[in-house]
């Protein structure tokens, strides 16, 4: 799925630039990221007893409390984050998102052109095109293998016949 969304934003960075589709990316996925090692990290302190137990709580009970905690200060910080980096000015009239649409016409064309725009047609298209590029590249590596085999086996018989004759000189004409 990453790798999908790298090509996705090569493809499309010139016509996102104005609305800054890697800042986005980034945070959305710094807050998954973070989260995941977090637990990590606080599960791997308590599996290790460097997490005591306080009062009456276990503790497992305290690093669930920990984990939470965190998270609760990591939303903080990502709430800052998404502010500046989705900003409503972009969706507002006249922001660089409403001039895109107006520099594609997106809004003046029919919901039925929209809805063949979205037809996976062209990726179908772009697999089988993939597909035989694959199949031309893999005839080429066989055609290629087939070549080295042969030549590989026109050395064998030399070797073979070269250690044919050695032999039959050794036995000599009478045997």
């Amino acid at each position: 799925a990453l790798y999908c969304l790298i090509l996705f934003y090569l493809e499309l960075k010139e016509e996102l630039a104005p609305i800054n589709p890697l800042g986005k990316f980034l945070v959305v996925k710094a807050v998954v990221f973070f989260s995941w090692w977090q637990q990590i990290i606080v599960t791997c302190l308590a599996t290790f007893h460097l997490i005591d137990p306080i009062l009456d709580y276990s503790a497992e009970d305290v690093a669930k409390g920990y984990q939470n905690l965190l998270i609760v200060v990591e939303m903080f910080v990502y709430a800052l984050c998404h502010r500046i980096v989705f900003p409503y000015l972009d969706f507002r009239a006249g922001g660089p998102l409403a001039k895109y649409l107006e520099e594609t016409q997106a809004l003046r064309r029919g919901a039925s052109i929209a809805i063949t725009e979205m037809l996976p047609t062209d990726i179908i298209q772009e697999g089988i095109e993939y597909v035989h590029k694959g199949a031309k590249h893999l005839k080429h590596l066989k055609e290629k293998m087939r070549t080295s085999q042969e030549v590989d086996a026109g050395r064998t018989d030399a070797k073979k016949s070269k250690g044919d004759e050695e032999a039959g000189s050794e036995w000599g004409p009478d045997a």
